[in-house]
């Protein structure tokens, strides 16, 4: 049972209505009970937490040819001569307002290039196909990157 209050002072609030709302029973899966899902504490293991997730965890491994909007420059960099240069200009550009090596330059390096290519695009407001034309050109598609960042 909700009860809606409605009024522009804390104080003053008054009764304007409730909602019955009745949930459904659901089962407790077999592996739970005792598992750390009910008591957590620290992190899971790898066991439990592919018992949780309810399938064998395959971590993600960046590979040249299958990059999209969402890996990072940091991810990419040692895969991709374009993308290398880019961490450099990066780092570069960031050094003018941060000493390397201090926390805020990490902080700066990290929240750009440690973020995924689409949010650079979106923080940088730079036109999308030159980031396009730079994904193609670090999944080996040098000639079609070309291509899109000419079109740009």
């Amino acid at each position: 049972r909700y009860t809606i209050l409605a009024g522009g002072n804390p104080d003053k609030l008054i009764v304007v209505g409730t909602i019955e709302k009745s949930g459904e029973d659901v089962k407790i899966p077999d592996w739970q009970p005792g598992s750390w899902y009910e008591r957590p504490k620290g992190s899971p293991s790898l066991e439990q937490w592919e018992t949780m997730l309810g399938r064998k965890y395959v971590p993600y491994t960046p590979q040249k040819g299958r990059f999209t909007m969402n890996d990072t420059v940091i991810d990419m960099k040692e895969h991709s001569l374009v993308i290398k240069a880019l961490h450099w200009y990066i780092k570069r550009l960031i050094s003018k307002g941060a000493k390397p090596g201090t926390p805020e330059y990490r902080m700066l390096i990290e929240s750009s290039a440690g973020s995924p290519l689409r949010s650079l695009q979106i923080a940088s407001g730079i036109k999308g196909n030159i980031f396009k034309g730079l994904l193609a050109m670090a999944n080996g598609k040098y000639i079609k990157g070309i291509k899109i960042l000419l079109k740009g």
